[in-house]
């Protein structure tokens, strides 16, 4: 588990898989990468999960009824204009949006799931939060469909007892294979596609999927990568020189602060974890 933890980040996630994903000489033929999303995970983590799995870590008495006090007996408001409803409990699942605690309860809701993946052979994975990332870089289509497909089971029932439920329609599945090059490749033909199912229903395989912000596409290359990044910098560029001019507007030294904050750690944050070709490393100072 990465998320919300102390000396952990999402970086941490890009490095692992620009390792095993990204850096040719770790693992050959056939790699895959499967993005897991828990469908509105915060708002339907049960309460009962939570406190079961934290009666097992043994957290203290006086810890555990204040989390509990926390979760128990919560209700709401809703408010349009001078229009306000009366109070609604909100039930047993859930926890607030914005509360420091809810990301180290969500994580003690799926604290269960972590050990029983490490014990399926050649695969790896992270946790942030509600993004689940599953990946295989070893092995057969069919040792790989196979590891992931029961991954992703273990996550179905761990979740679900947790009241939680995977979403299809956004999970990806990202696979890159090595293409023979010379004479053999003339008589290349496309292995079938991989088939893994979430929800009983499979994953399409998608050209390009993105992490926790890193970009990966099945051509190796990274211009889904940096076309989204020039886009992001260049507007961000823009709203920068309006407030900017010679003889009036932001001074110098906050304008270096904004160029820091807003465009810097944008090129920063993903492009040391991709290999850039001779002709991306050229498009890439334009």
């Amino acid at each position: 588990m990465i998320g919300f933890r102390a000396n952990l980040s999402t970086q941490d996630v890009m490095i692992q898989l620009k390792h095993d994903v990204v850096d040719p000489g770790h693992g050959t033929g056939t790699k895959a990468v499967l993005g897991l999303d828990l469908n509105k995970a915060f708002d339907n983590v049960s309460h009962e999960a939570i406190l079961n799995n934290l009666s097992e870590i043994g957290p203290g008495v006086r810890t555990f009824r204040y989390i509990r006090s926390f979760l128990e007996g919560r209700t709401a408001e809703i408010s349009i204009g001078d229009i306000k409803s009366d109070s609604f409990a909100l039930g047993g699942k859930g926890t607030p949006q914005g509360s420091v605690l809810s990301p180290f309860l969500f994580n003690i809701a799926l604290i269960k799931i972590p050990p029983r993946l490490e014990e399926i052979p050649g695969l790896k994975h992270t946790f942030y939060a509600d993004d689940i990332t599953l990946w295989v870089t070893r092995g057969s289509d069919a040792h790989l469909e196979e590891t992931l497909q029961q991954a992703v089971n273990i996550v179905e029932e761990l979740a679900g007892e947790a009241g939680l439920a995977c979403s299809q329609p956004k999970s990806e599945l990202f696979v890159v294979r090595d293409k023979p090059r010379g004479l053999h490749a003339r008589h290349y033909i496309p292995p079938p596609p991989l088939e893994v199912k979430v929800g009983g229903r499979p994953v399409a395989e998608a050209q390009t999927i993105r992490i926790l912000g890193l970009y990966l596409q099945t051509n190796k290359k990274n211009r889904v990568a940096l076309e989204k990044l020039k886009t992001t910098v260049n507007a961000t560029v823009r709203l920068i020189r309006r407030i900017a001019n010679r003889k009036s507007g932001v001074k110098e030294k906050e304008l270096c602060k904004l160029v820091q904050a807003f465009v810097l750690s944008r090129i920063t944050y993903a492009t040391p974890y991709m290999k850039l070709d001779a002709a991306e490393k050229v498009r890439s100072r334009l």
